[in-house]
């Protein structure tokens, strides 16, 4: 059942499809009606853009139900916490240097399963001055012979 569209689920929150991709399926091309940029969560697979939508509504539901049901609590708890600055602050101290070092070692690992496909796509990609004959310099003729503003395009406009 591959290719199969689910409707409306995991699709970008405008419902606009701009690329191939489906439910299960991540997406490898723009569609042909599409204009302008695309931007990068429309390759995603509708599963994940759903999944992540609703992984984040549940953490902001379930971390603004607690502070709205008892606010005396919540007023309480924020004051306990500005009286003890100094031990909040230790806190996120050492709160920030495990992070970081959970970032740094999620980084590399990245870095270390990625790199077969970066390397793929550099292979795929090729720079726009070789792919003209002569490189460069071909680039450096076409801006002469247009000029700074197309003047000098003139007799291609249909006036």
């Amino acid at each position: 059942m591959r290719g199969s569209r689910l409707p409306g689920l995991g699709r970008d929150l405008d419902g606009v499809e701009r690329t191939d991709a489906t439910f299960r399926r991540t997406g490898t091309r723009v569609l042909p009606a599409v204009e302008g940029k695309v931007r990068r969560c429309s390759y995603k697979p509708g599963w994940r853009r759903l999944s992540l939508r609703i992984a984040l509504g549940a953490g902001v539901r379930e971390t603004g139900h607690p502070a709205t049901q008892d606010l005396d609590a919540t007023v309480r708890d924020t004051q306990d916490l500005w009286d003890h600055r100094e031990q909040v602050l230790a806190t996120l101290e050492s709160g920030g240097i495990g992070a970081a070092c959970v970032l740094t070692v999620g980084g590399a690992a990245h870095m270390a399963l990625t790199r077969e496909r970066r390397e793929l796509i550099r292979e795929w990609v090729v720079p726009t001055g070789s792919s003209w004959p002569q490189g460069h310099a071909f680039l450096g003729l076409l801006a002469q012979a247009a000029g700074p503003r197309g003047e000098n395009l003139d007799h291609a406009r249909m006036d």
